[in-house]
């Protein structure tokens, strides 16, 4: 059962794919209906799921699971890794490098390889307190708190 991100519970359970570039415009407009069409008939055990999905920053495809009302589970989670697979496939960019590291710079959003943001900690460019974003949280109320976060809060912290 497709739902509006926005309508899911706080507690909703979510995913976050990070993108290994910026999407365009016109690649969000391609795979969010996709996406849309995937939620609507993703069950677990038989089971409708209430999700929802949204796109932030360009760079981050957010699954949302409202678990209040029935739950993912291992082989429906398995369906959706295996839809979001299909997608790269789809549109050349990957979304499960987690080797990768996604903040603000002023108004824009930078996206870097792991090695890239390195060398710029090597050059002084980052600051442990720098806010980068946090792919791993897990839950929709985390977004607002939790999704930007300083570096020296993350496993980046060891660069450093």
């Amino acid at each position: 059962m497709n739902a509006t991100f926005s309508d899911l519970s706080p507690s909703s359970r979510i995913w976050i794919f990070q993108t290994s570039r910026s999407l365009r415009n016109d690649e969000q407009e391609l795979i969010i209906p996709l996406v849309e069409n995937f939620l609507e008939t993703w069950t677990a055990h038989k089971a409708t799921l209430k999700a929802g999905v949204e796109m932030l920053h360009d760079s981050f495809l957010v699954i949302g699971v409202d678990e209040t009302i029935s739950g993912a589970s291992g082989c429906s989670i398995d369906k959706l890794h295996h839809f979001i697979i299909g997608l790269e496939k789809m549109i050349q960019v990957k979304f499960f490098d987690r080797f990768r590291v996604i903040y603000r710079e002023g108004d824009a959003v930078k996206n870097l390889s792991v090695k890239e943001f390195e060398e710029e900690v090597k050059s002084g460019k980052f600051q442990p307190t720098q806010k980068v974003f946090n792919p791993m949280i897990e839950k929709v109320e985390e977004l607002k708190e939790n999704f930007e976060v300083p570096v020296f809060e993350t496993w980046l912290n060891r660069y450093f």
